[in-house]
Formats: structure tokens, sequence, C-alpha cells
């Protein structure tokens, strides 16, 4: 009686082992992001410039951004350093559960935190403003970099900076995606 008991248990386990298999792995959701230039070449002083963001699913399921990350390094990736005090942690760096929370990369989450089974998205231009002033004139959307960032970094021998995007998202069927793109602004040399 117990061989007989055991034995169906064993035969059930195998059966839904078998339709385990039989169902195969779910699909899995997957972004793709381009920027386009990808590295910014400007002059030290004062401009207006425009990046293009482009995205795209490519795993064929649905993808929600369930959080997003936006911070400002030098080219190489050191921290953005005036002394002791880190500007890479205290003042450029933007953490967001939902697209508003985004800083000055908000309009672009915006657009990108969610994604159909295979969309690709519309280029999202993203401003870019180099300014004498220390901080974004008032209602400018977009990304501000002082001129004074970029001469403090060309004085510690700094190329640029390096604006990294991170995000994490959870697809349809479950799954945990994790990413990340960037651009970067590198000074023209004279």
């Amino acid at each position: 009686m117990k061989t007989a008991w055991i034995m169906t248990l064993v035969c059930l386990m195998l059966a839904v082992g078998c339709q385990e298999k039989a169902e195969g792995p779910k699909p899995m959701g997957s972004l793709e992001f381009t920027v386009e230039p990808d590295t910014l070449v400007i002059p030290l002083g004062p401009g207006d410039y425009t990046i293009s963001v482009k995205a795209k699913e490519t795993g064929g399921v649905a993808v929600d951004l369930t959080s997003a990350t936006a911070s400002i390094v030098f080219l190489d990736g050191a921290h953005i350093m005036i002394g002791e005090q880190d500007l890479t942690v205290t003042q450029l760096t933007w953490a967001a559960q939902t697209p508003e929370q985004g800083g000055p990369v908000a309009p672009l989450l915006e657009q990108f935190w969610h994604f159909e089974a295979g969309e690709e998205k519309p280029p999202f231009d993203l401003p870019i403003k180099i300014g004498a002033e220390p901080t974004a004139p008032e209602g400018f959307t977009g990304l501000y970099l002082s001129s004074l960032y970029l001469g403090m970094a060309t004085a510690q021998g700094k190329t640029g900076f390096k604006v990294e995007v991170t995000y994490e998202a959870a697809d349809a069927s479950g799954n945990l995606i994790t990413g990340s793109f960037f651009l970067g602004i590198r000074v023209q040399e004279t």
C-alpha cells in the first residue's frame, strides 16, 4: 500500500515536471535605448544643445519602469567634487519612483515609463543648456550645466561629464529588468 502511494506521488511529480517543461520559459521584456549623439562636444562657454533619445521594447512583452536614477559624473566615472563636497551625490543625482520625480530628465521618463510589447517610442529631444549661472534659468526644462562646472572639469584635467540613467523595470511576465544608458558631454579642446 505504501509503495503504491509513493509510486502515485512520483507519477504526479513527473507529470507536473513534464507540464512545466512543455510550457517553456516565459518571454522576457527587454528595453533598448540609444542616444544621438552619444557624446556631445561643446565649447567651454554658454550654449543651447539638444540630444535625441530613442527607445524600444525588444523582448516581445510589455514593460513598465519601476524606478530610474540619473546622475552626472566625470567622463571617467569619478564623482564631481569641490573640496570635500561630493556634488554628484548632493546636487547631481535624481532618483525617481515616478516620472515626475526625475528632476531634469522627468519629461524623458514620462515618455519612456511604459512600453507595450514591441513598441518603439518616438524620439525624445532633451534640451541641454550650458549657462554662466550656477543654477538653471527659471522655467527651463531639461539638463542644465553651469560653465563653471565645465571650467572646473578642464582645470582638473577632466575632459567632460557623463550623464548616466539607470533603471529597473518589470515586464508583464513578472521578470525584473535592469539597464542603463548614458550621454557624454565633452569639452571641445581649443
